[in-house]
């Protein structure tokens, strides 16, 4: 086996990394319940809680929200305090 070959890294679409195209805009607090974000989804809390492997009962970061809702097309800014 020839060391000095880099292995090839496949490109990842454009589209991949931004995600679906933003249809709605939404202002969040510094932490947020997975219940909420279901909420502000659209789908059963218990297919979000399932997607993104946390417990019902949990709360995210606004970082970590605002990664989550962008991949149902939802852009996010942090609610003024």
């Amino acid at each position: 086996m020839n060391s000095n070959r880099k292995p090839k890294i496949a490109k990842i679409p454009d589209i991949a990394l931004r995600g679906p195209p933003v249809t709605r805009q939404v202002s969040l607090p510094p932490i947020v319940s997975v219940k909420y974000l279901a909420e502000v989804c659209g789908v059963s809390v218990d297919i979000l809680s399932t997607q993104i492997g946390y417990s019902v009962d949990r709360s995210v970061t606004f970082q970590v929200a605002a990664g989550i809702l962008r991949k149902y097309g939802i852009d996010v800014t942090i609610a003024a305090a």
